[in-house]
């Protein structure tokens, strides 16, 4: 609250009009710009996105489904969180509790609070094993190009990201790696070796396919849950180009739109 009335008076002092600025929602923000930039008067607006808010400095949104009719109201009916205290000492009451209040909070909406990582979460333990900043997955997908598919293990369990394959660096931002490769891990910002590449772009591979076929379900599974054929895509994973050739190509009666910021 205090950080909402001190950017509504710095921005009062540069414009001459009335601010308005609502309580931190950060998929809530994604979902509105994408909204406002598609021309739509009603769709389903999918975040995608890696940091969202947290709740009680315990669960931190990683997938949110808003249903937006012609009125401008934003309906959440999805919202996936990650446990935020990743690899730390987690209480099963702490999460049960948070998730209630979740529950009470967006009461039509289905809660997901199953995993340690969310789809992005889990597309940058690509990214932190060739040695880059998770906010460099675009790398990843680029190198994907170069992977073969070869038989790997699943990265999600019935559409939740596998906690247990991962584990999580004591650095910034705590980036997630897949344990069975952790001694593989590129030293930041070293070049991929020449010999033995494959490892790291068939990764990249598997990393691509299985996030945006979670994706892919999701969008699905709304579509039809809803009978909404405009859909919006917006947050981290938006930018995706990949997994939106993906989207296009299996959804033909969706009209989509892939908001750019």
């Amino acid at each position: 609250d205090n950080y909402n009335l001190w950017l509504q008076s710095r921005i009062k002092k540069s414009f001459d009009c009335e601010v308005l600025v609502t309580c931190g929602e950060h998929h809530l923000y994604h979902a509105s710009a994408a909204f406002n930039n598609s021309g739509f008067q009603s769709a389903l607006v999918v975040v995608v996105d890696r940091m969202g808010s947290d709740h009680e400095e315990l669960l931190r949104e990683a997938e949110s489904v808003f249903k937006v009719n012609q009125e401008y109201n934003f309906e959440p009916i999805y919202k996936s969180y990650w446990l935020y205290r990743a690899g730390g000492a987690i209480q099963d009451d702490e999460n049960f509790k948070s998730t209630k209040e979740l529950k009470i909070k967006f009461p039509n909406c289905e809660i997901v609070t199953d995993s340690g990582l969310g789809i992005v979460k889990v597309y940058e333990s690509a990214t932190t094993l060739i040695g880059q900043h998770p906010l460099e997955n675009g790398k990843v997908m680029g190198l994907s190009s170069y992977g073969k598919d070869k038989k790997f293990k699943n990265l999600f369990i019935e559409g939740i990201p596998n906690t247990n394959l991962f584990t999580h660096l004591a650095e910034l931002d705590n980036p997630s790696i897949l344990k069975e490769y952790y001694h593989h891990k590129i030293d930041l910002n070293a070049p991929i070796p020449k010999d033995g590449y494959e490892l790291y772009a068939d990764y990249a591979y598997q990393v691509q396919k299985q996030t945006q076929n979670e994706v892919l379900s999701l969008v699905k599974r709304k579509v039809e849950e809803t009978s909404s054929n405009n859909v919006c895509i917006t947050g981290g994973y938006g930018l995706n180009v990949v997994n939106n050739e993906n989207l296009v190509k299996n959804l033909p009666e969706v009209n989509f739109f892939f908001e750019p910021l």
